[in-house]
């Protein structure tokens, strides 16, 4: 379920409660309608505890705090990164070739990426 606000031909907005659980477009219920942008945004908050309190689409509780101190702390914990997969399937053919008869480090490397 979410909120549809639709212009009427008089100017006005209706806020519309629509459901597409079953793959259509359904009007479940008409909020309001109304001129003033004011009791729009009533309306529209009217609107979510109605879908809130009929089972409409769940909410996630997301914590951006705690998620980011995830993230830090995994950072932290980190000590080294090494990208292992361009010189298990580039480094093969770079020895297929024969350039590993050159024997720098760097070209190597540099080749590869």
């Amino acid at each position: 379920m979410f909120i549809r606000c639709k212009k009427n031909k008089s100017g006005s907005t209706s806020v519309q409660i629509i459901d597409k659980s079953s793959g259509k477009y359904v009007l479940f219920q008409t909020v309001g309608s109304s001129v003033d942008s004011v009791e729009i945004d009533f309306l529209i908050a009217k609107g979510k505890k109605i879908i809130a309190s009929h089972g409409g689409q769940a909410i996630l509780p997301f914590d951006k705090d705690k998620e980011l101190a995830f993230v830090d702390t995994f950072l932290q914990s980190l000590n080294s990164m090494k990208l292992v997969g361009p010189e298990l399937l580039l480094g093969q053919i770079f020895d297929a070739i024969g350039f590993n008869s050159i024997e720098d480090d760097l070209f190597r490397h540099l080749v590869i990426t």
